[in-house]
């Protein structure tokens, strides 16, 4: 898998927490039992905490690469790419 499948694959995980998360505060918005109310607040604390750690693997995967001149290169099908980093430009 390259870096840059990875990438997306994180980037649609994380949307897709973020979609789990605001559903959850929805639904913790309707319950008026305070076992439900703390159950829904134990699992938007876990996602908040799921979220915080993608968001720290995101920053690690993403090269902070400038993609200088003398490090990009063309493969063979054309896509040019950075020799230093490995990602596609």
């Amino acid at each position: 898998m390259t870096v840059k499948k990875a990438i997306k694959i994180l980037n649609y995980f994380i949307e897709q927490k973020n979609n789990h998360l605001a559903s959850l505060s929805e639904l913790e918005k309707s319950f008026s039992t305070k076992d439900t109310v703390e159950l829904t607040d134990q699992l938007r604390k876990n996602l908040d905490s799921e979220l915080t750690i993608l968001g720290m693997i995101q920053t690690q995967l993403l090269p902070k690469c400038r993609h200088p001149k003398k490090f990009q290169d063309r493969m063979k099908n054309g896509t040019l790419y950075c020799m230093n980093c490995n990602m596609d430009l």
